[in-house]
């Protein structure tokens, strides 16, 4: 069996090349909040909206709804489709590829698991159909139950969630994938738009 001391050395590599991917995105999020405080102006977006305590992540959604919910855009895919022709900055963000990926998280006793899946296949890509593919380099699972309708209800309605899963879980099963669930959820907030608000 493979002891802990063996494994530290390259457990040690996946937080290292995780520390670089959060310096690369908190730089990137700074010229992209300069971006939009150029063309929408200063008071669009506060500066702690973005870069909130505890928030390691930093993505885009976290520009994109707040300027949606103050009513700079009508939905989420306006803000989007503005987001990436205006506001994107490049970045050297770090993205090994997906061999270096998975033996990273292998390495440091991980699983790997393909997140939000359903995004790819509204944007048409066959992730589906890619599924063997990826568990042949190694994917261990796939994230099954995942609140898009509710996370994006301009791209996914009750049919297509459950069009979706259902056959994410027929694919996954064939394939001998373990199945995830997560909620994506960032903030209080964010538990409360997928879950309701808690109860005392």
């Amino acid at each position: 069996m493979e002891t802990a001391a063996r494994r530290r050395p390259t457990a040690s590599g996946l937080a290292a090349h995780l520390e670089a991917v959060h310096a690369a995105r908190y730089e990137r999020a700074r010229r992209e909040l300069a971006a939009v405080h150029g063309l929408l102006g200063s008071h669009a977006l506060e500066e702690d909206e973005i870069f909130t305590p505890g928030r390691d992540v930093l993505m885009r959604p976290h520009f994109i709804r707040p300027l949606v919910e103050r009513g700079h855009f009508k939905t989420y895919r306006e803000g989007r489709e503005w987001f990436w022709a205006h506001a994107r900055c490049a970045a050297a963000v770090p993205k090994p590829a997906l061999p270096d990926a998975l033996a990273m998280i292998h390495a440091a006793g991980g699983w790997a698991v393909l997140g939000h899946p359903g995004y790819y296949w509204k944007d048409a890509f066959p992730v589906l159909e890619r599924l063997p593919a990826l568990r042949a380099e190694g994917l261990d699972g796939v994230e099954l139950d995942y609140p898009y309708r509710s996370g994006s209800p301009d791209l996914f309605d009750e049919a297509d969630e459950r069009e979706f899963k259902e056959a994410l879980r027929v694919a996954g099963a064939a394939l001998g994938l373990r199945f995830t669930q997560g909620s994506d959820a960032h903030s209080h907030a964010d538990l409360d738009r997928v879950y309701g608000p808690a109860r005392a």
